[in-house]
């Protein structure tokens, strides 16, 4: 069993070695078919192996314990590595570094015991030891779920702040947003990186920055004709972590100067969002479904219809989806930002982060250059973990059964 597995291991290498290689060469998927099915009896003897590695000292820990992490990484997406520049080339990477691996099981195995197989004598020279298996087996069990919720957080703060080129991302202490600066002659923009949910002191900080001669290009999807009358109920999602919605600008500036600033002296705001009315039937439907999701009841139907959700939407939908909620409204802010760019010194866009690289590079490619970066702390795990404790002490105690 422990020769199948090496050996299959050292094949499904070879496979996705030439695989990658045919990739980045000919730029050719010919092998794809193959490499897939060549991996198949890797995966199917690694949970085998996984089980009788505390249970048979003879095997060699160093041999095995790095192909079987290595099989659990790539399965786990493999995270950050296809994160990393140049995209195309992290199935080489991914191919090399499982060749060596295997390489290296072999060689560790031909240094224990001169060839390089593992041999009968080699199981049987080391008896069982019930204590080391027990130690064995309960470090796995505490070690692994830790180590999956670690590399699953990670994944996403990689996946997001790579999203959104810097302008989100998580540090040790919270969701730390970007802001940059960017200047051309007289010209002067600024981007802030934003999410619909965070701290209220973050978007009073923000709000109480913007001065009297800003014009604030302000986000937001209006509906003139009512398409979803329901909205999106962040607040279900927000409140129990402690956290606000996003509010509008203009409510924003309203509750930081309660309410008696003169419009004439504060920021000019102008709406550069589409109306409901420029979206798709397809994206109003996804965001229908979305709104039942953020107003489930409980976390279970939350999850339940988020899951019903993801099943309706195919690879060509999800485009589609994400060209008119990203890509349509970015493409109507830069018009935006082009008209307030030929009246106006100082524009501020205080837009959600994933929108923000596109708008960074339409102003890179308009001469503008960077000439400032500032971080806003929007979330502190702090007050996320405070809010779920007092939920929690808060929480009713079961009812008692009736007669």
């Amino acid at each position: 069993m422990a020769n199948l597995f090496l050996i299959a291991f050292a094949m499904d290498a070879s496979l996705t070695l030439a695989d990658a290689l045919t990739r980045l060469v000919f730029d050719s998927g010919l092998l794809a078919v193959v490499r897939n099915l060549g991996a198949i009896p890797a995966l199917v003897l690694a949970p085998v192996v996984a089980v009788l590695l505390p249970f048979l000292p003879g095997l060699p820990l160093r041999a095995f314990l790095p192909a079987l992490v290595f099989l659990a990484w790539a399965l786990g997406g493999a995270m950050p590595l296809p994160l990393w520049p140049p995209e195309r080339h992290s199935g080489l990477v991914l191919a090399a570094l499982q060749a060596t691996i295997a390489l290296l099981a072999f060689v560790a195995i031909r240094w224990r015991s001169g060839t390089w197989w593992v041999r009968a004598p080699d199981l049987a020279s080391k008896p069982f030891r019930p204590l080391r298996a027990l130690a064995m087996v309960v470090a796995a069990a505490l070690l692994v779920p830790a180590a999956l919720a670690t590399y699953g957080a990670l994944s996403v703060a990689a996946t997001l702040e790579r999203a959104t080129n810097g302008f989100m991302r998580f540090d040790l202490r919270g969701v730390v947003a970007s802001e940059r600066e960017y200047a051309r002659g007289d010209r002067r923009v600024r981007l802030v990186g934003l999410m619909h949910v965070g701290e209220d002191d973050a978007y009073r900080d923000l709000v109480a920055s913007f001065e009297g001669g800003d014009v604030i290009l302000a986000e937001g999807v209006s509906d003139r004709d009512g398409r979803l009358r329901e909205g999106l109920a962040y607040e279900r999602m927000a409140q129990p972590l402690g956290l606000v919605v996003q509010p509008s600008i203009e409510e924003a500036l309203s509750d930081l100067e309660d309410g008696d600033a003169s419009p004439e002296s504060g920021p000019q705001i102008v709406h550069a969002d589409v109306d409901m009315d420029d979206l798709s039937d397809e994206t109003i439907a996804f965001l229908r479904a979305l709104s039942q999701v953020f107003a489930s009841a409980d976390l279970s139907t939350g999850l339940a219809r988020a899951r019903e959700l993801v099943a309706t939407l195919d690879a060509a939908a999800e485009r589609r989806v994400v060209q008119d909620l990203v890509e349509r409204r970015n493409a109507h802010l830069i018009d935006e930002l082009d008209a307030a760019l030929r009246e106006h010194p100082s524009i501020i866009v205080p837009w959600g982060a994933l929108h923000l690289p596109a708008i960074e590079r339409a102003l890179l490619d308009r001469g503008f250059e960077k000439t400032a970066e500032h971080s806003r702390r929007l979330v502190r795990y702090a007050t996320v973990i405070g809010a779920l404790g007092s939920l929690h002490a808060r929480a009713p105690e079961a009812a008692p059964d009736r007669e």
